[in-house]
């Protein structure tokens, strides 16, 4: 094997594990905090697990995690653009967190009490960051591979 494939197999490497941890560090640590006065602190490894649910309110900010998931397969097998397509994808899905800021969410099954978000905490950061390396490695191996002789 040149040593050019194996600088491109590093490189690919590098941009998996700092995305997949910065992931993790997302779901171990807060990530929002809410109006709700009994539970105001939710940890990412929550959100992960319930979050699916705010799409029955159009909230799907929850989506980008299996659209980061699938760049992360794209990224495996060296499709650059599939996964820019996918992570950029995630990211615009991760930015509806935002109008949390602004909508009442129900806090309980009936609709009575509601909520809505306060701050964001560091692991939504952790989180989006994750999101946005799979994107930059994206490009910068499709660029590096433009450059590359045949």
């Amino acid at each position: 094997m040149n040593q050019g494939a194996t600088a491109v197999s590093h490189q690919n490497r590098v941009f998996i594990v700092i995305s997949v941890f910065l992931y993790l560090i997302a779901c171990a640590t807060p990530c929002l905090e809410v109006s709700q006065k009994s539970d105001p602190v939710w940890y990412g490894l929550r959100i992960l697990v319930i979050g699916w649910l705010g799409i029955l309110v159009g909230q799907f900010a929850w989506l980008a995690n299996s659209l980061w998931l699938a760049g992360i397969v794209f990224f495996v097998f060296r499709k650059w653009m599939a996964t820019m397509i996918f992570s950029g994808l995630s990211l615009l899905f991760a930015l509806n967190t935002f109008t949390m800021f602004v909508s009442e969410l129900p806090a309980d099954e009936g609709g009575v009490n509601k909520f809505h978000l306060v701050h964001l905490r560091i692991g939504f950061y952790s989180w989006l960051t994750s999101l946005l390396v799979l994107f930059a490695g994206a490009l910068v191996m499709k660029i590096q591979a433009r450059r590359q002789p045949f």
